[in-house]
């Protein structure tokens, strides 16, 4: 009777134990979460990243080469065309001179003055000696024509005259050159203050535009040389966005899509249209090292300007260029879907069990995707299915 009481006990344990057992290593349904399909209006897009911009920017440059003095002018102030003094530049100061030039420049003056010294003294002496001249002259005529001396001494007499004429002009040539050094070594030894007076003949540079200053280049005083840039203005209120589009993208685009842009800041989605597509690629070097093809394309804002007016000159957003428009399509976010081979594939939850379904889809736009068969209104699917997830996987779904 011991040895039954026993055997039944053993019984009883391992029963137990292999309940256990199954329990342990019967599988288990994977929780997972679910998204549910749905049908509405579907965007294909392009999407990207644009850069806000100022439709015409002016560069305000130096005109001339001088000094240019210290640009009061603050970024953001505003500024009116052609009244706003934008800039002033002075005439280039000379260079002072050393010691040993001084000296050579003080003897050079030393050197003008007695060469206008004695210039002078020649003129006068001309002078008189073609005063006595021409009353030689004078003389000679009036006895000429009494026949008291021959005509050639009267021709020496007009001879002499006209010497002294034309050695006149001589030297009254020779006296302006003498003034003209003079005051070029002058020039060399004035050490007037006059340049360093806060006034001054300047040459003032003004705005070509109406609108603010966007960019200073120089802010401090300085020699600037002719066309070298000083500050760039224009109109913050007339903006547009610019795109760089992969040329692979960029052909799908024509002039007059809708666009919607987001992710600026604000919690309006700010709406838009294509104003131009560049006929023109360029390359562009990614941070990764890689070449793309690249092509700008200009958007202009239809939303009211209050709804955008916080932006400025090179802010960044999201664009999204609408291709097409499809109302009424089925959607299923992307992050459901699982790429096999060359299809799309997403499991779906039946009764608790995951089920593998081929999808056929339209078109893709980042986030969402047009499903145009393999799925049906309302079904729940698995939301970014793990490597666990197969068909026929027992699963708990719960709602996102």
């Amino acid at each position: 009777m011991g040895i039954n009481k026993r055997f039944k006990l053993w019984i009883v344990l391992v029963a137990i134990l292999v309940a256990l057992l199954a329990y342990g290593f019967w599988p288990r349904a994977i929780e997972v979460e679910a998204v549910t399909v749905t049908k509405g209006q579907f965007y294909e897009v392009v999407s990207e990243v644009g850069e806000t911009r100022v439709k015409n920017i002016y560069q305000v440059s130096a005109p001339i080469t001088g000094y240019l003095r210290r640009v009061e002018l603050e970024v953001g102030d505003p500024v009116e065309a052609n009244t706003t003094v934008v800039a002033e530049i002075e005439p280039l100061r000379s260079q002072p001179l050393d010691p040993r030039s001084e000296k050579q420049a003080v003897a050079e003056l030393h050197a003008a003055q007695s060469a206008l010294e004695m210039t002078q003294a020649k003129l006068r002496q001309v002078q008189n000696e073609l005063s006595f001249a021409k009353s030689d002259l004078e003389r000679a005529d009036s006895l000429y024509k009494d026949q008291a001396i021959s005509e050639r001494e009267y021709d020496t007499a007009k001879k002499i005259y006209q010497s002294l004429q034309q050695e006149l002009q001589a030297t009254q040539a020779t006296l302006q050159l003498r003034r003209a050094e003079l005051e070029r070594v002058q020039a060399l030894l004035d050490t007037s203050l006059s340049e360093f007076l806060p006034k001054c003949e300047c040459s003032q540079v003004l705005s070509p535009a109406d609108g603010v200053v966007l960019t200073r280049y120089r802010e401090s005083a300085g020699v600037i040389n002719a066309a070298q840039p000083i500050m760039d203005v224009g109109d913050p209120t007339n903006l547009d966005i610019k795109v760089e589009l992969i040329s692979t993208e960029a052909v799908r685009v024509v002039k007059g899509q809708k666009v919607r842009m987001k992710g600026w800041g604000g919690d309006t989605v700010l709406e838009g249209f294509v104003r131009q597509v560049e006929p023109m690629a360029y390359k562009k070097v990614t941070a990764l090292g890689i070449e793309e093809q690249r092509v700008n394309v200009y958007i202009d804002f239809t939303s009211p300007q209050e709804q955008w007016l916080k932006l400025g000159h090179g802010y960044q957003l999201d664009v999204d260029i609408i291709l097409a428009d499809k109302p009424n399509s089925l959607i299923v976010p992307v992050i459901a879907m699982v790429r096999e081979g060359n299809q799309w594939v997403t499991f779906a939850i039946e009764d608790g069990v995951a089920t593998k379904r081929t999808l056929q889809i339209g078109a893709i736009n980042g986030l969402e995707a047009e499903v145009l068969s393999g799925v049906s209104e309302g079904e729940d699917l698995i939301y970014n299915p793990s490597e666990e997830i197969e068909d026929g996987v027992s699963v708990t779904p719960r709602k996102r």
